[in-house]
């Protein structure tokens, strides 16, 4: 009889997750992409500097350090008039990068995720004061499946469907 119940509770659950509508699908699958990858990229990027080298614009108001250890540049920072505003993580062989944006009070403004300088998987921008703006998937640049937006006071003011969530099943991936 536990069997019996095994394969009905086994079965309900196909049915219910096939049953889903595509976006959600779609959403599902991209957020757990990004989750995965970007756990990924940090843990690859982890790393202690033996040697970091700095460079700055013509002013001098802008400043990039580049972090390296063992010949491989797993992080970039770049300041602004001695603020950070943009943070980058490698991944080992540096095929994917984790960008980050960040307002002066340092709460993040962007993150997403390139591979091989094009942008995948979740894409999200928010306000200086943490409240969401925008997020949606992207990939290879383009934007899939539903975008939102939002005021400052997070209510949500527009969303797009910009379907064509079927490539998400070609996501990038590590190889090891």
């Amino acid at each position: 009889m536990k069997r019996y119940y095994r394969i009905y509770f086994f079965l309900m659950t196909v049915v219910f997750f096939h049953s889903r509508c595509a976006s959600n699908a779609g959403k599902t699958l991209s957020a757990s992409w990004y989750e995965f990858t970007k756990a990924e990229i940090l843990k690859q990027a982890d790393l202690s500097p033996d040697s970091i080298i700095s460079s700055y614009n013509e002013d001098r108001s802008f400043k990039k350090e580049h972090y390296f250890s063992g010949g491989h540049e797993y992080l970039i920072r770049g300041y602004d008039k001695g603020i950070l505003c943009i943070e980058t993580h490698f991944s080992k062989e540096g095929s994917f990068e984790l960008r980050r944006e960040l307002c002066d009070n340092g709460n993040l403004t962007f993150e997403g995720i390139a591979y091989k300088k094009h942008f995948y998987g979740l894409s999200t921008w928010r306000y200086c004061d943490g409240q969401l703006m925008q997020q949606g998937v992207r990939y290879d640049d383009k934007k899939v499946g539903v975008w939102k937006t939002f005021d400052q006071k997070g209510r949500q003011i527009e969303e797009t469907d910009y379907r064509s969530i079927a490539q998400l099943d070609s996501m990038p991936t590590f190889t090891n």
